[in-house]
């Protein structure tokens, strides 16, 4: 009798990440999966069900691991200021040198762009990713407004979410053309809005 594979769901996992990023949900194959993670693909349904709950797997993961959080984290550890934080994010936007695989990199934004409403199960899974980046950038602009920072001019809900969009637009058209630089002017005067009016 053959010996049982073992394997780390979490390293496939991460693995999986990598090809649904690289060829989008719909264009994955399990091939694709058994190739990139080295599982048979028995294993693969033994311990995911299908694809769509890997997929799922791999969202979750990545809510775990993603860049935009790793930055508020660490921003958050290191004291940094609620503005300077928001400068970070749309600096690392816009930076011409700063090698691709950062947050900009996101596998939401990714798989929205590619599914939208025509997967309602994985659209509202999709939408809870969304809603914890923005909820994190509404907390960033009260945090800001609550010692002057921020104008508080402006509603602190209305005013994350007009930041969260920008960055998911600007996601997706370094995704589209890799031209950091022609987003510097929408940079400059998204970030002009936390300024009093």
């Amino acid at each position: 009798m053959g010996r049982k594979k073992h394997f780390v769901p979490k390293r496939v996992i991460d693995k999986a990440i990598g090809v649904f990023m690289s060829r989008g949900y719909e264009a994955t194959s399990i091939k694709d999966l058994v190739d990139a993670t080295g599982v048979h693909p028995g294993s693969l349904y033994n311990a995911f069900g299908s694809k769509k709950r890997l997929f799922e797997e791999a969202l979750d993961r990545f809510d775990a691991i993603s860049p935009f959080h790793g930055l508020l984290d660490q921003a958050e550890r290191d004291n940094v200021s609620a503005r300077e934080t928001i400068r970070m994010l749309f600096e690392g936007m816009v930076d011409p040198v700063r090698p691709p695989g950062g947050y900009e990199s996101c596998l939401i934004t990714s798989a929205t762009a590619e599914l939208g409403k025509g997967n309602p199960a994985l659209a509202q899974r999709l939408q809870r990713s969304f809603d914890q980046m923005e909820a994190r950038l509404c907390e960033l602009v009260r945090r800001g407004q609550a010692i002057g920072e921020i104008a508080s001019t402006r509603d602190a809900g209305d005013l994350g979410r007009l930041l969260f969009s920008v960055l998911q637009g600007m996601t997706l058209l370094v995704k589209l053309n890799g031209d950091r630089v022609r987003l510097a002017g929408a940079a400059a005067i998204a970030m002009a809005t936390l300024d009093q009016i």
